[in-house]
Order: structure tokens, then C-alpha cells, then sequence
């Protein structure tokens, strides 16, 4: 009777943790199926190139449901490993009840818009329907890919300052502060991108294209009408530099 009571334990503990069994780390809730991650982060990936993670999906219920994309994210595409590789679009696929699947989420970031921290939500319907909290969210740095180029024949961006205080102003005063770079390599230098930190804060360059021993300016505008205390904005360049990819010019001072 011992060795009895002891096999059914044994198959009581198997049991009991059947329904976790399929995937053990797919604790996230999407509609009524179960992921292993809310976040998909890609770290560092080159402009035109192609980087791919995956994401275990599991279906704990007792029925077949449909996975579908309820829209798409730039650069990225979702699909089943080991299925059609085309994606999750119209018709999506079905996950097996009790079936534990591999997403296959490939980026692959086009243009200079891309350029920088890259952030988006992946969004599904679930036996057609949707909603489901944010999301599985996408994250990657995306940087030039600065194929063909080589020490000897690069641009090269040198600037004098790259911070500025604008000391004490008073609040509604319009702050204005310009920056000088130029190119002192062999290639044309390309200001590819421009973000700023802060909808107060407007940028004008010069010149998106400094060719070799050219200058130009960088005039960054602060608008103070809605800003009190110190402040800290920042601006950042992408640039075709290798040495200088990522360039942050900032604006500092305190509004009264």
C-alpha cells in the first residue's frame, strides 16, 4: 500500500503541474495565451542589418486559438518558427491548445529616421479580439552601419564646445545658442538625424551635408515660457562619423 500511495504521489505532482509544464517561463498574459517576456531588446543593430530574437508563446487552454498581428511595427516582423516566415498578417496562425510555439520577431531597422533608441509595441488579436494591456514592447539602439569606409577615408566632425550656460533669464525669454562644427576628414560629413530632448527646445543646422574642411552651425531655441529653475536640455546628432556617431550639444541655465 506505501509503494501504491507513493506511485500516485508521483503522478499527482506530474499532474499537478501539467498545466505549467508547456512553458514554464511563459508568465505574461496575451489575451488568453501565455508569453515569456513583455519586452523584446535588441541592444545595438546597424542600419541594414538583420537581428532576430524569439519569443515562446504557450496555450494553456483546451482549444486551438488564432494569433494574428493587429498591426505593424517599422523594421520588425513577426513569425511562427517553423511555419510560414512571411508573418502574422491577415489569418495569423493557430496555436494548438496545450502547445507550446516559438515567435520568431526580426528587426531590421531602414532610413536615418531609425537612427537612435528605437521603442514600439507589438500588438495582436487573440481569437480576434484585442486590446490586450500595452503589448509585447520592442526596444533597440540603432546606429549607422559604416560599411566601407576605413580610418584613412572617413569624415571627421570636430567641434570647440559642445555645452553652453546661458546663465540667468527670465521666465518667456527666448534663449538662443549656436554651435560650430566642421569637418576636417576625407569624406562628405552627414548630419543624418536630430533629436532634442524637449518640445521647447527647436534646432536649425546649417548645413545637413559639411564636406571636407567646410563648417557650418548648429542654432539650437529655447523657448522658457513654460520652464522654471535650472534647466538641461540636450541635442543629439547622428552623424556618417564612426568616431563621432552620437554627438550631444547641451543647453544649460536656470529660468527666473
Amino acid at each position: 500500500m506505501q509503494k501504491i500511495g507513493y506511485i500516485l504521489g508521483l503522478m499527482f505532482m506530474f499532474w499537478g503541474c501539467g498545466g505549467n509544464s508547456g512553458c514554464q517561463d511563459c508568465r505574461y498574459p496575451l489575451g488568453v495565451l501565455l508569453v515569456d517576456a513583455e519586452t523584446v531588446v535588441f541592444d545595438t543593430v546597424a542600419l541594414g542589418h538583420r537581428s532576430e530574437l524569439t519569443l515562446q508563446v504557450y496555450n494553456p487552454t483546451g482549444k486551438a486559438v488564432m494569433l494574428e498581428e493587429s498591426g505593424r511595427l517599422p523594421g520588425v516582423r513577426v513569425y511562427l518558427v517553423g511555419g510560414d516566415t512571411t508573418g502574422l498578417g491577415i489569418g495569423g496562425v493557430e496555436i494548438a491548445a496545450g502547445a507550446r510555439e516559438k515567435l520568431g520577431v526580426v528587426f531590421r531597422p531602414e532610413g536615418d529616421e531609425m537612427l537612435g533608441n528605437f521603442w514600439g509595441q507589438l500588438r495582436f488579436f487573440v481569437d480576434g479580439e484585442g486590446g490586450f494591456g500595452e503589448g509585447i514592447c520592442v526596444k533597440a539602439h540603432v546606429r549607422d552601419a559604416f560599411e566601407g569606409e576605413d580610418s584613412g577615408n572617413c569624415p571627421k566632425l570636430v567641434m570647440e564646445e559642445r555645452e553652453m550656460d546661458f546663465g540667468r533669464v527670465a521666465t518667456g525669454k527666448q534663449v538662443t545658442a549656436k554651435f560650430r562644427l566642421s569637418n576636417e576628414g576625407n569624406r562628405d560629413l552627414l548630419l543624418r538625424k536630430v533629436e532634442t530632448s524637449c518640445g521647447c527646445t527647436v534646432v536649425e543646422t546649417g548645413k545637413r551635408m559639411v564636406r571636407p574642411g567646410e563648417t557650418t552651425e548648429v542654432t539650437v531655441v529655447l523657448d522658457t515660457r513654460d520652464l522654471s529653475g535650472y534647466q538641461r536640455k540636450r541635442v543629439t546628432l547622428y552623424t556618417n562619423d564612426p568616431d563621432a556617431a552620437t554627438v550631444v550639444l547641451v543647453l544649460r541655465g536656470t529660468v527666473e
